[in-house]
């Protein structure tokens, strides 16, 4: 939350369904372990303002991250995928009845 001038700035959105973090440009970050770890998605809404944000410090890269959660999942709300209502067809569906 300082903004140090040393400490580049980006924000990230973590879709919640399908747990996935994509970048400001909408691309999938595959490992984010490693940039923001996963102790993040226990603590959105700490030390901000509003429930559905965090900010993380990677002090290696010199980079700090504000992550948004969106509740929605990434082929949700990129992609424009509607979701399935159902889920697991029964096998009468299946079969075509």
């Amino acid at each position: 939350m300082e903004n140090e001038p040393e400490f580049e700035q980006a924000t990230l959105t973590y879709y919640e369904k399908g747990a996935t973090l994509a970048d400001f440009r909408e691309d999938i970050i595959e490992d984010y372990d490693k940039i923001i770890g996963e102790e993040f998605m226990l603590s959105f809404g700490t030390g901000s303002s509003d429930e559905n944000s965090v900010h993380v410090r990677n002090e290696f890269l010199k980079m700090d991250f504000e992550v948004v959660r969106s509740e929605n999942s990434y082929e949700q709300d990129v992609l424009g995928v509607e979701e399935n209502p159902i889920k697991n067809p029964s096998a009468r569906q299946r079969r075509g009845e």
